[in-house]
């Protein structure tokens, strides 16, 4: 007898999670659609599931089933209220699984309607079977909450004893892009030289990419960067390559420090070389630069990133003559541009203080992300007390000196560095424009990065102008 038909047999209720695999799993989907005397015929509810049910070997077979039509019953969490309507497809449940494997728990969602097929797709066509391990990297954020946005400190820790893993990525979702390079070029020319490798500084060019957070076994790293604090943590985009403890001393090389004025060495990172790397590195939020030979699967997780608050208790998160909900962040800016501005959910409230009620009032604004807010913030508390924009000149060149890009030696994408006493008036004229406000990370020439805001016109990466200066840009 099959094991499916022996599952459905034996449990009625429940699926024998450590006898058998997600695949048998499917059948027992399909078995359950097709028997109408069986406890279930459009969905089954799932109470629990082994963390490690789900592994790397099922994942080829799954995909081969994405595009398969065969009904079955959909699944459905024990906490869900809803069902999903009319049962499920064999396609459709084994990118339900897929997802599973992906986030690290079954059921990924409260049943699977709200699996997305292309997307489970794209994601195994990009990194393939190798893409979740079975750990991925710790990471946490510490914040002293005594200010709405801070200079927060994250920290990334190898969870793995017997292999090395290289950051390439890191953003928060909703919060100011990160601005420090991970794998990317450096300024001058990098070279073989014997069993070495050497960094020319002189040359005015961008050498090969360069890792800046590559981990050792049980190894850490933490850096300062600015976050809105937020005490339900962030969701998050994490992607890495893992090297094996075996293939470190030929496939990596570190920058042990200058042989010259101009003129840094790169050197094997051998077993007795490994105390060197971790001395470099302890008491600061900084590793040597790293170069790799050889081809790494690369890996990406979705998480959730936990935040610890010193003082959860700080000035703005509730505020005024009224009781905020919890989760609200209420950030004082200059007068001149609101009394007070609410960010929850993921939505922004300009307000104005109405003396006569005694109290707070939305009012109109443009369209803007939670992260404009921040950098209005960021700006307020800084020295220029201005905030660096690139406008259009068709919209805003009436109220003040926009700036235009130019090309001398390296590239100016044209960044026009607004007062803060002038920059209700350009939230006032985007907002009659339609126009979104939007932050944008940029790197005109890759010798930094930084954020901006972009409003009236379409920027990318470099910070150059896309398309034409129209006056009818719409939101995002």
């Amino acid at each position: 007898m099959a094991p499916a038909q022996r599952a459905y047999e034996t449990q009625q209720e429940h699926f024998d999670y450590e006898r058998y695999s997600p695949l048998e799993f499917l059948e027992y989907l399909k078995l359950g659609r097709q028997e109408a005397k069986g406890p279930f015929t459009s969905c089954m509810t799932v109470w629990s599931c082994p963390d490690s049910w789900i592994r790397r070997e099922h994942l080829a077979p799954l995909a081969d089933l994405l595009d398969s039509d065969e009904p079955c019953a959909a699944v459905v969490s024990a906490i869900s209220s809803t069902l999903p309507w009319g049962g499920s497809t064999v396609g459709r449940e084994a990118a339900f699984l897929m997802a599973g494997f992906r986030q690290g728990r079954y059921p990924p969602g409260l049943h699977s309607g709200t699996v997305n097929i292309a997307a489970v797709k794209a994601w195994w066509q990009a990194y393939g079977v190798d893409t979740s391990p079975d750990q991925v990297p710790l990471v946490r954020v510490y914040a002293e909450g005594q200010l709405p946005v801070e200079q927060v400190r994250v920290a990334i820790t190898n969870p793995y004893h017997d292999r090395a893993i290289l950051i390439t990525s890191l953003e928060f979702d909703g919060q100011l892009p990160e601005l420090r390079y991970f794998y990317h070029g450096v300024y001058g020319s990098i070279r073989r030289q014997g069993a070495n490798y050497v960094h020319s500084m002189v040359h005015q060019q961008l050498s090969q990419p360069v890792g800046s957070c590559f981990l050792l076994p049980r190894q850490s790293i933490n850096w300062r960067r600015p976050m809105r604090v937020t005490e339900k943590g962030y969701h998050a985009y994490l992607t890495w390559r893992e090297i094996h403890r075996d293939e470190i001393p030929t496939s990596i090389w570190f920058c042990s420090g200058p042989r010259t004025p101009d003129e840094a060495g790169y050197e094997s990172l051998t077993e007795d070389r490994a105390l060197l790397y971790r001395n470099l590195t302890a008491g600061n939020d900084a590793l040597p630069r790293v170069i790799v030979e050889g081809e790494f699967p690369a890996r990406i997780c979705e998480m959730t990133i936990p935040c610890v608050v010193a003082n959860p208790q700080f000035p703005g998160r509730r505020g005024g003559n009224d009781a905020l909900p919890r989760g609200t962040v209420n950030f004082l800016l200059p007068s001149s541009i609101a009394d007070s501005v609410l960010v929850a959910d993921n939505k922004v409230t300009f307000r104005k203080y109405n003396r006569i009620r005694d109290a707070y009032e939305p009012v109109a604004s443009p369209h803007m992300t939670p992260a404009v807010v921040d950098l209005l913030f960021l700006a307020c508390r800084s020295a220029e007390k201005t905030i660096p924009c690139i406008l259009s000149q068709t919209v805003f060149g009436d109220l003040l000196e926009v700036k235009e890009p130019s090309t001398k030696m390296y590239y100016d994408p044209g960044i026009t560095p607004v007062p803060l006493e002038t920059f209700s008036r350009i939230l006032d004229r985007a907002r009659e424009h339609g126009l979104a406000v939007v932050v944008k990370r940029i790197d005109p020439n890759s010798l930094g990065r930084r954020h901006v805001l972009v409003i009236g016109v379409e920027v990318d990466g470099r910070g150059r102008r896309v398309g034409a200066d129209s006056d009818n840009s719409s939101p995002p």
